[in-house]
């Protein structure tokens, strides 16, 4: 698994499956657990224009079916057994979008997280 992966996680966030994005750095995600942030489209038009989400819109991200937030407040480690691997990758952030990911995980924290 490589940072900006987008899969399903099992049990990360509940009983249902949630498309995640990794955001652990590549090194790290060579063990038994990764770190995620979760997608979600709920409160979409409330949560776009917070700085701890950074907003995907429908059609402009493979991996994702509608418009959606990536929920950088909300980042957990998991297992990586918890990731759906029968469903396999579904898609990859670019760099770009993972650098606002990772600067809204340094919003989130009140951490200066400019990545590289």
């Amino acid at each position: 698994m490589r940072r900006g992966e987008i899969y399903f996680a099992t049990n990360a966030y509940g009983s249902v499956p949630h498309r995640v994005v990794v955001v652990s750095r590549d090194e790290l995600n060579q063990g038994d657990y990764v770190v995620v942030a979760p997608f979600t489209s709920k409160k979409f038009a409330e949560r776009k224009d917070l700085p701890g989400c950074v907003p995907f819109y429908q059609g402009e991200q493979d991996g994702l079916v509608e418009d959606c937030v990536a929920r950088a407040d909300f980042i957990v480690t998991i297992e990586k057994i918890e990731i759906d691997h029968a469903t396999g990758r579904l898609g990859v952030v670019d760099d770009e979008r993972m650098r606002d990911i990772v600067r809204a995980i340094g919003y989130a924290m009140e951490a200066n997280c400019e990545p590289e």
